[in-house]
Formats: structure tokens, C-alpha cells, sequence
């Protein structure tokens, strides 16, 4: 497999950037993306609120046990250290401080003075709280606590009192700081998952779309019977597809009419222009007239004749157009088919002083053509390369047998040819060096219709500069190749 079919395979599997695929990609990307983090940030907060309520009741649990063992005056000097210290509640280490009415610590948590002062505490309620407040504690200690004024009555003097809980948070920061790194290291292959995913999906429903405009590449002006198929076509495609064709249709039917008009015009303009044409020539032998009137003459008839070629090789175009076109094959030898030609036009590239130069290898090589249209075909790439040759430029034309056929190379070093006239070089009154000249530019496109007819092919290789080279080929005799032209023109 070559490297440009691999590349063209790799574009039909994966699209451009910058492609309707690329774009629907992004954006079921970002929508992906978009839910996904919208679910983690609501499962972050959710183990966030988790965990916070835990605390709350780890905290609320242990205070709540200390004011019932403070509120038994037989109670409290037997259980309050043993509520005191005891410092883990599950996986958390809680800390606990009992603070009588003048402000003096009666009992705590030991390391809990270290950790946590009583004046890092929320303010004391009465009524059981609903919420624990996030609290810094000594070296970056994070802590929830809560305080609770009670009734003591093991107090010493009796009367209220204050416990202060604290709860170790850095669990929960811990697991929290990995379900953040989690939430991260998914984020990313679901980005990259999506966008494949995405790509995958969107390449798959707009497949039809492509072979759409691969195929209306594929239609130019040889293949305008040409329309686009409808495999894998759905709903709006099946819709793009059916008007893209209807356009075709439409643009088909006009093209038709406006060629069997031009086929008309050119018809209905030619018997007018030749009585006119034969009326001058007629009028141009008579002695009576003035040398002014006869140079008049003169210069009518040669309007007249441009005037009916242009009218001959316009009809000509439209019927090759319509395969109204029937060819008179014959085997001509190559050879003299050139010589004919070198003949007819030798005199006039004398006169451009353009030299002519002719060689033909080998002898006796045959080519299967009508012979007024190969030399029409020839001569009109004489005519093209003699006058956009400078005075003492040289022409070159070269016949050789090739392929199964003969190929006839034009070569001329002229100014050569611009590659954006190179595209559209055989429409009709292409104008070849861009100067309004008054030169009617249907040579070569009558040029290429003639090859067309007879299977044959031209090519153009020009550099601005460095001269042109046109490169035809003639079927050497009736071949498959040839065939289908043939049967399309005698329809």
C-alpha cells in the first residue's frame, strides 16, 4: 500500500481538525465532561456533609454522656475521669474538658491542653447543639467541637458547668484529600474516554455526509449524468442528498437547453454569414471597383470566414456535447499525417519567425482517428504554440509510436502557463496568457473534445517562463479504450 492511499485511509478512519466530526466531538466532550464533574462535585459534597454529621454525632454522643455523669453528684467522681479519658470514639480521637463555674478545668482529655485552649471553643449552649464548629488546633491540628452548659451537681460548689468536645477531623481530611485525587484521576481518561467515544460516534453518523462529498468531487463536466448516492443516508442527510441532487437535475436541464439554444444560434448564423461571405468574394472580382473598395472587400470576407469558423467549431463543441457526433475512422499513417501538417503550417510560422522543427519516429507507425479531426486536433496545438511563441522561438512537434498507439507532443518557448489558467486551460475562450487579444479560445477545448471522441488523452505541462508542452495520445487502432467514446458519439 502506497503512503498516499495509507494517508487517505487514515483520514476516512479519523477525520481533520476543524471537522463537523471534531466539533460535535468537543462539544459531547465538554457535556460529558460537564455531567461527570457535576456528579463528583455532588459526591464530594455528599461525603463532605457525611462526614460532618458524623462528627456532629460522635461529638454530641460524648457530651451528652458527660452531662448525664455530671448531673449525679454520686456518679461523677467515680466516671467523670473515666469518661474523660477515654479518647478514641471508633477511628477518631476525641477530646473532652469539663469546666466548673469559675472557669476552672476540672477534668480533660490528657494532651487535650496542648492541642486545643478552652477559649478555641464556640460559645456554650444550653440546648443540645446541631452543628459542631470547625476549629485549628496547636501544629495545624484540624478539629470540630461544640460546647454544652450543664447543671452540675458533683461540682464543688454545685452549679452550672461547661464540657468542651473536640473530635480529630484529620481523618476526614485524609479521606477527603484522596477522594479528591480520585475525582482528578478519573476526570482525565473520562475527558480522553469521551472525546474518543464522542469522535467514534459522530465519524459513524456522519459517514453517509463524507461519501456525499466524496462524490460530488468525483462530478465534473465529463460525469454530469453523475448524482449522489443514498447508502447509509437518514433522515436530514437523506434530505441534503435528494436536494443536493434536485440542483443537479435543474443545473443538468439548463445546461441543456442552453446548449441546444447555442446550437441553434450557431446553426441559424452560419447559412446567413457563408450567402454573405460568397456575396463579397463575388463582389471582389469585379475590375470596376477602386482599390480602397476592393481592400474593404477584402477585410469583410475575412470577418465573414472568422465569423462562420467561429459558428463551425461552436456547433461542433454542442454536438460532441449532445453525442450527435459521428465518427469516419480510418488507419492513417503517422508519417504523413504530419507532413501534411508541417506543410500547411510551416509558411505561417515563417512569418511569426518561429522556427517549425518535425520529427517523427518511427516510420510507418498508424494511428486510428478521422483525419480532418486529427488535423484540426494538431493544427489548432500548432496554431496555439506558434502564437504564444516570441519571434525566434522554436516549435517543436514529435510523433511517436507509444502504448499501443502514437502520441503527439507539442512543445513550444513561449511564456509559459500559469497554474491557475493550467485548471481551467480547456473551457471554452479560455484566454491561455491572459491578454485580450481578440483570439477566440475554443482551440484547445476543441482539441480535447476531439481526443475525447476518439478514446484519446491530452495532457498540459507548462512553467511560466520555461515554455509549454502538450502531450496527446491517439488509439493506433479500434480498441476497448476507444470503444465507449465511439458508441457515445453515435448515439
Amino acid at each position: 500500500m502506497s503512503s498516499g492511499e495509507g494517508e487517505r485511509r487514515a483520514r476516512n478512519v479519523w477525520p481533520p481538525a476543524g471537522s463537523l466530526a471534531w466539533r460535535l466531538a468537543a462539544w459531547a466532550a465538554i457535556g460529558a465532561m460537564a455531567i461527570v464533574s457535576t456528579a463528583a462535585v455532588a459526591m464530594y459534597l455528599a461525603m463532605v456533609s457525611q462526614l460532618h454529621s458524623i462528627d456532629r454525632q460522635v461529638l454530641i454522643k460524648r457530651a451528652l454522656s458527660v452531662r448525664d455523669v455530671m448531673q449525679t453528684e454520686a456518679s461523677m467522681a467515680e466516671w467523670l475521669p473515666h469518661e474523660v479519658s477515654e479518647d478514641l470514639e471508633g477511628p477518631r480521637r476525641v477530646y473532652i474538658r469539663v469546666i466548673d463555674g469559675r472557669g476552672e478545668v476540672v477534668a480533660e482529655t490528657p494532651g487535650m491542653s496542648l492541642l486545643a485552649a478552652a477559649d478555641a471553643f464556640p460559645a456554650p449552649t444550653r440546648q443540645e447543639p446541631r452543628s459542631a464548629a470547625a476549629m485549628s488546633g496547636a501544629a495545624g491540628a484540624r478539629l470540630r467541637g461544640l460546647s454544652l452548659t450543664v447543671d452540675a451537681r458533683g461540682l464543688e460548689p454545685p452549679g452550672p458547668g461547661t464540657i468542651q468536645v473536640a473530635v480529630d477531623t484529620s481523618l476526614d481530611e485524609a479521606l477527603l484529600t484522596r477522594f479528591r485525587y480520585m475525582l482528578l484521576a478519573l476526570l482525565a481518561p473520562t475527558l480522553i474516554g469521551s472525546i474518543i467515544v464522542a469522535m467514534l460516534i459522530s465519524t459513524r453518523f456522519l459517514a453517509p455526509l463524507r461519501r456525499m462529498a466524496r462524490e460530488a468531487e468525483c462530478i465534473n463536466a465529463d460525469q454530469r449524468g453523475r448524482r449522489l448516492g443514498g447508502e447509509g443516508a437518514v433522515g436530514e442527510l437523506k434530505e441534503l442528498r435528494a436536494a443536493f441532487n434536485g440542483v443537479l437535475d435543474r443545473l443538468e436541464g439548463a445546461r441543456e437547453r442552453l446548449r441546444r439554444y447555442a446550437d441553434n444560434v450557431a446553426h441559424e448564423i452560419r447559412t446567413p454569414l457563408n450567402r454573405m461571405l460568397v456575396r463579397c468574394e463575388i463582389a471582389a472580382r469585379d475590375e470596376v471597383m477602386s482599390e480602397a473598395q476592393k481592400e474593404v472587400l477584402e477585410a469583410q470576407i475575412q470577418d465573414c470566414s472568422a465569423l462562420s469558423n467561429l459558428a463551425q467549431r461552436l456547433l461542433f463543441l454542442s454536438r460532441a456535447e449532445g453525442n450527435r457526433v459521428s465518427l469516419e475512422r480510418e488507419a492513417l499513417r503517422l508519417d504523413a499525417e504530419i507532413e501534411v501538417l508541417r506543410s500547411y503550417f510551416e509558411a505561417g510560422a515563417e512569418d511569426a519567425r518561429v522556427t517549425l522543427s518535425v520529427v517523427v519516429e518511427p516510420d510507418g507507425a498508424q494511428l486510428w482517428a478521422e483525419r480532418a479531426l486529427f488535423q484540426q486536433c494538431v493544427g489548432n496545438l500548432i496554431t496555439n504554440a506558434v502564437a504564444h511563441c516570441d519571434p525566434g522561438g522554436t516549435v517543436r512537434l514529435h510523433a511517436r509510436a507509444r502504448d499501443g498507439g502514437v502520441e503527439v507532443i507539442v512543445t513550444d518557448t513561449g511564456a509559459g502557463i500559469s497554474e491557475e489558467l493550467l485548471q481551467v486551460l480547456f473551457d471554452r475562450f479560455a484566454d491561455r496568457d491572459g491578454k485580450s487579444d481578440g483570439r477566440i479560445g475554443l482551440g484547445l477545448a476543441i482539441a480535447k473534445t476531439i481526443l475525447d471522441l476518439h478514446g484519446g488523452t491530452i495532457v498540459v505541462e507548462s512553467k511560466v517562463g520555461e515554455g509549454t508542452i502538450v502531450r496527446t495520445w491517439w488509439p493506433a487502432r479500434e480498441s476497448e479504450r476507444a470503444a465507449p467514446a465511439a458508441a457515445a458519439a453515435a448515439v
